[in-house]
């Protein structure tokens, strides 16, 4: 098993309130993405539990992969063409003709989130 390292001069402090948990989560998915090919399967990401005090959660790329197929087919490709590609964000509004910044924006939220509740639910 291969862990995916976060670089520890960027690494704050646990976060203690729920939100902050989830957008700390959604940030270390979007890097994972960005940094771990689906070439690399069995590569793993560490993710903080739901709440303080619950232990970290670990999916693996293959598992990430399988879980973007499922997504809704819009949502699939914002998170393919944003994070795996690394297309800027003007280039995926008109590839996906002209959807609004805003459009882009919730439904890589919305991905980024669904993801990290497989891994949740997959840890349990």
């Amino acid at each position: 098993m291969r862990l995916h390292q976060q670089d520890p001069l960027f690494s704050p402090e646990e976060p203690t309130d729920p939100r902050m948990r989830k957008n700390f989560n959604r940030q270390r998915l979007r890097e994972f993405l960005r940094a771990v090919p689906r070439t690399e399967p069995d590569t793993w990401l560490e993710l903080l539990g739901p709440k303080r005090g619950m232990p970290p959660r670990y999916v693996s790329r293959q598992t990430l992969t399988e879980a973007i197929e499922r997504l809704p087919t819009r949502m699939r490709q914002i998170i393919r063409l944003t994070l795996e590609q690394r297309n800027s964000r003007p280039q995926v509004q008109a590839y996906l003709n002209d959807i609004s910044p805003r459009t882009l924006e919730r439904d890589q939220a919305r991905g980024s989130d669904a993801l990290i509740d497989l891994a949740q639910e997959r840890a349990k």
